[in-house]
């Protein structure tokens, strides 16, 4: 296969959200000083907040700010990494509709421990670290490039965990509890 010929491992990671304090970019700019010789890569896309200094990643050779993408482009650009990586530290961090797109495209997630995305990305499909743990969190994005095995597995486990979160499979649902309730009331 052209693909796995070329393919490098789990080298090329991506952050996809509010480019801000709250969504842990300090420790991710500190975690990849951790890993800057290893030919790992972050790219960052969204809008950069101004509770940001404007220079967090210059002169960092393993991450990069990308800009804003339109919504329609999430998924193609996706596509172009090896795993997603999601540091958040945000109060109201809800249930991140990104680490569902990042699952559709195949991505294994490393993200903190925070409110529930636990609940979202657990060992299957993912590595959960501490939040505010720079050194963690590098650690689980050096584990993902160099265990290769561990990589392939997460990959593979994505696409089923994407299933779990699609509309097809809660309507299905629904319908089930609405059915159920029709006929225990008669």
């Amino acid at each position: 296969n052209q693909i796995e010929d070329t393919w490098d491992g789990c080298k090329k990671f991506v952050y996809i959200g509010h480019v801000r304090a709250e969504k842990g970019m300090r420790v991710l700019a500190e975690a990849s000083l951790k890993f800057e010789s290893s030919g790992i890569t972050v790219d960052v896309y969204g809008p950069w907040f101004p509770d940001l200094e404007p220079n967090l990643f210059n002169g960092m050779e393993s991450i990069r700010y990308r800009g804003q993408i339109p919504s329609a482009s999430v998924h193609e650009t996706l596509l172009q990494y090896d795993a997603f990586v999601f540091p958040t530290l945000a109060m109201g961090e809800g249930y991140p509709g990104v680490i569902i797109e990042a699952f559709n495209a195949s991505l294994p997630v490393v993200a903190t421990k925070w409110r529930v995305s636990h609940e979202i990305v657990d060992d299957s499909v993912g590595i959960i670290v501490a939040p505010r743990n720079a050194e963690q969190l590098a650690s689980a994005m050096m584990k993902l490039a160099e265990d290769n095995e561990l990589y392939c597995r997460l990959k593979l486990n994505t696409r089923k965990r994407a299933e779990r979160f699609a509309s097809e499979t809660w309507v299905g649902e629904f319908v089930k509890i609405c059915k159920n309730l029709a006929f225990s009331t008669k």
